[in-house]
């Protein structure tokens, strides 16, 4: 079953693009690289029937899915996810009291150069 609210693509022929459903935002400079793939023709066939289910066109289809799979793997990048335990300690070290560092700051002052600059 073809989604009829999806209009557009390259021949209007009620097979929309990524561009039409929002995926890649349109620009000039869109679609100027080529991106090839080999691939099973089962796997072909796979990404054909279900791109026809959605409505939308095979180089869409794969666009969307990559899209979507690269914007979770780098939201994985930024996010850290952390254990109970692990949380738990981080509060712990947030909420303590800053440890005075005047001690510390004043010995590394008045320590002994390792390396002297050359005049």
């Amino acid at each position: 079953m073809r989604n009829t609210q999806l209009r557009g693509g390259s021949t209007d022929s009620g097979v929309a693009t990524a561009t039409d459903v929002g995926v890649i935002p349109t620009t000039t400079d869109l679609k100027n690289t080529r991106l090839e793939l080999r691939v099973t023709s089962e796997f072909k066939e796979k990404v054909r029937s279900a791109s026809s289910f959605l409505g939308v066109d095979m180089s869409s289809f794969i666009a969307m899915a990559a899209n979507e799979l690269a914007e979770q793997t780098l939201e994985k990048q930024r996010l850290r996810m952390l254990s109970e335990t692990a949380w738990n300690r981080l509060n712990e070290l947030m909420t303590a009291p800053a440890k005075d560092i005047d001690d510390d700051l004043t010995e590394l002052v008045m320590r002994k150069r390792k390396y002297v600059r050359e005049s």
